[in-house]
């Protein structure tokens, strides 16, 4: 008895290893782009892979390599941006995301404005982006969440475990004059 909340610190010690190497993945996103100027700088990181073709970087999505990818158009006035995956991006990848598309994108409109009121909209202009994502696999909300719930249950299960086993020692140290 004396044993349990070491066994049971033990078990969620484990528990709680596994569930967090779970939830962090360092896979990459991949980035999917005819201008090289958007690519190249998300390359550099370690967080994006660059594809020449959507087909490529959904087979890699399929085969495990990267946790999901990014397909970059232009329009006429505006760069739009679809990311697909199982789960939400990580909010370091996407603020990098944005600081490359938003570089680009006003690059973009300076090229486009005229001397005009238009010119002020067009320097305005913000990057369009979506996520699809798969709803089978926890957000991060949902991991944060979990996470919590599971910290709240195994405080109250040792709690239970270590109220009964203190209360049988205490006689004991009384006993031998260790407790007054």
């Amino acid at each position: 008895m004396i044993f349990a909340p070491f066994l049971v610190l033990l078990i969620s010690f484990f528990f709680g290893m596994s569930s967090s190497s779970a939830f962090d993945s360092d896979t990459k996103v991949g980035i999917v782009s005819q201008n090289q100027s958007i690519v190249q700088p998300l390359k550099k990181t370690e967080d994006f892979d660059g594809y020449k073709n959507r087909a490529k970087a959904e087979k890699a999505y399929k085969d495990g390599d990267i946790s999901g990818y990014i397909v970059v158009k232009e329009t006429s006035t505006q760069l739009v941006a679809n990311y697909y995956g199982t789960e939400s991006l990580d909010n370091n990848v996407k603020t990098e995301l944005f600081r490359v598309l938003n570089t680009q994108q006003q690059a973009f409109n300076l090229k486009n404005a005229k001397l005009s009121e238009q010119q002020m909209q067009s320097l305005s202009q913000k990057v369009k982006f979506t996520e699809k994502t798969n709803d089978k696999k926890l957000n991060a909300s949902d991991e944060k969440n979990l996470k919590t719930a599971t910290f709240w249950i195994l405080i109250f299960v040792l709690y239970f475990l270590v109220a009964p086993s203190w209360h049988r020692i205490l006689p004991v140290k009384r006993e031998l004059k260790l407790w007054k």
